[in-house]
């Protein structure tokens, strides 16, 4: 055989060995992407099925919560209700106080502008009969009077706050629990 010869059948068989490498290789590169899509049409099934299943559970969750805001709301309207029908007697309770604690300061003060006009009055009086006996007792009538009218203050006021003040000493222990 001559060198020529071998050298051609070299030749021939390197190149079967590398056709058949290279059919080896396209068959390995198409199965392995056949195999890469197939993982990944699988992990994009999967992702999907994970994301639609934490999807689930979490409309679930946030349904949850929307139910107990829905009633947390509810229970806060009915409570405004009760406290707007309770306040109502309330106000006129308030005002009945608040004028009971203004009748000492009014009966104070009528009594002082009556205290002022009888003076007023009587000094007139007085100087028109031109007897200082009647000056001092007109004097003495309305000072009779503002102190009658200031005493009687005094003690409505007291009233109202012993009042208040058993109310207030009685009030905290239905209040608590």
């Amino acid at each position: 055989m001559s060198a020529k010869t071998q050298i051609e059948k070299t030749t021939e068989w390197n190149s079967k060995q590398a056709n058949e490498f290279v059919n080896k290789y396209r068959q390995a590169l198409n199965a392995a992407g056949r195999a890469i899509n197939t993982t990944a049409d699988q992990a994009v099934t999967a992702i999907k099925e994970s994301a639609s299943t934490a999807a689930g559970a979490a409309t679930q969750q946030i349904d949850a919560a929307i139910d107990r805001v829905n009633a947390a709301r509810e229970s806060a309207e009915h409570l405004v209700e009760v406290a707007e029908r309770l306040q109502k007697p309330l106000a006129w309770a308030t005002a009945a106080r608040m004028a009971l604690t203004l009748l000492p300061v009014a009966v104070v003060l009528l009594m002082g502008v009556q205290s002022v006009w009888t003076l007023v009055v009587g000094i007139r009086w007085a100087l028109a009969q031109d007897w200082a006996l009647w000056l001092n007792i007109t004097a003495g009538i309305g000072l009779a009077g503002l102190v009658t009218g200031a005493g009687f203050g005094l003690w409505r006021l007291t009233v109202w706050v012993k009042a208040a003040l058993d109310e207030a000493a009685t009030q905290p222990r239905r209040n608590r629990r």
